[in-house]
C-alpha cells in the first residue's frame, strides 16, 4: 500500500520570483485621427435629409426584395414611371460602405431618383383620380343610386341628406 502526497495548493515554488509576461497582442488604433463615433441607435437609418438630394430630383426607397425573394416586377414598374437606382458614389459611406460600387440597398430597400418634374405631374394625377372617385360617389348618393332599401330621391331625404368631406391617415403609428 502506497500513500500519495496529497497535492499542494497554490503556485509552484519558485514563482514569485519569475518575471510576469503579458502575451496579449497591444492594441493599435487603425481609426483615421479625425474620427469622431457618433451613436445610432435611434437614428432612422434610412432617412434622407433634404440637403442630400440633388435640386430637381426626387428620392425615394423602392423594395427590391423581401425576406431575400427578388421582387422584379414591382421594381420594373417604378423604372417605368422613371425612378433609377442612385450611385452610391454621391453618398459614399452613407449607406454603403466607403468605396462601394453599385446601387444603394438597405434590408431589401433601393434608393432611387427621379426628376421632381416626373414627381409632381405623378401627385397631381394621384389627387385628380382620387377627386374623380369622391365625385363619382356624390353623384351616386345625390341621385339615389345607392343600394339601399330607404329611398334616395324621397323629398325628406333629399332635403336632409349632406356630404361630408373628412381626410384621415391611412395608417396610425403608436407612440411609444
Amino acid at each position: 500500500m502506497t500513500t500519495e502526497e496529497p497535492k499542494r495548493r497554490g503556485r509552484p515554488p519558485g514563482a514569485k520570483n519569475k518575471e510576469k509576461i503579458d502575451l496579449r497582442p497591444k492594441a493599435t488604433s487603425r481609426l483615421p485621427d479625425d474620427f469622431v463615433y457618433v451613436v445610432d441607435e435611434d437614428e432612422d437609418r434610412l432617412k434622407v435629409s433634404p440637403e442630400m438630394i440633388p435640386d430637381g430630383m426626387s428620392y425615394q426607397w423602392v423594395t427590391d426584395s423581401i425576406f431575400g425573394q427578388h421582387q422584379p416586377q414591382r421594381r420594373a414598374r417604378f423604372e417605368r414611371k422613371g425612378w433609377m437606382p442612385v450611385p452610391s458614389k454621391r453618398h459614399d459611406g452613407i449607406w454603403m460602405p466607403k468605396g462601394y460600387e453599385g446601387e444603394i440597398n438597405v434590408e431589401g430597400l433601393v434608393l432611387m431618383e427621379r426628376p421632381a418634374e416626373y414627381t409632381k405631374m405623378a401627385l397631381a394625377h394621384d389627387k385628380k383620380k382620387a377627386r374623380e372617385q369622391v365625385w363619382i360617389k356624390e353623384q351616386q348618393l345625390r341621385g339615389g343610386d345607392v343600394n339601399v332599401t330607404l329611398d334616395g330621391q324621397h323629398r325628406t331625404a333629399l332635403n336632409s341628406n349632406k356630404i361630408n368631406k373628412s381626410y384621415e391617415p391611412l395608417l396610425r403609428v403608436p407612440e411609444e
